[in-house]
């Protein structure tokens, strides 16, 4: 078995963050993401560059009253309407970017898209 590490970590989240770039992926992690989403009113949050893209899709294309914005976790930040808050990521979150979600926004959800990720990872 290999030893894998951080940075080995890393480079995986910014080759799948990457793969955003290109507009069919993105649009098939947009569709995942949005399959995965509760109906109604949602406030869609994400913490990296990548992640606001795909929220911005997704809001985009949501039926329903959907908001979206970038926010940094370092405090909790004024939403920008009403509605059940959703934290849209571009790839999976380690313990700590969780706990920091928990902290400062308790009630939110987390929703990843399945795309690209290891199959024993998404269930």
């Amino acid at each position: 078995m290999t030893e894998r590490h951080l940075a080995d970590d890393y480079l995986d989240a910014a080759r799948q963050q990457a793969e955003l770039q290109h507009g069919s992926r993105l649009r098939d992690a947009a569709d995942d993401v949005l399959a995965q989403l509760a109906v109604g009113p949602l406030v869609l949050l994400a913490s990296s560059g990548p992640a606001a893209g795909l929220a911005a899709v997704c809001a985009a294309l949501r039926v329903e009253p959907t908001t979206w914005a970038r926010v940094t976790l370092t405090h909790r930040q004024e939403l920008p309407a009403e509605g059940d808050v959703v934290f849209v990521e571009a790839t999976l979150p380690d313990a700590g970017w969780l706990h920091a979600v928990r902290q400062r926004y308790p009630d939110a959800a987390v929703v990843v898209p399945r795309t690209g990720v290891p199959a024993a990872l998404a269930a």
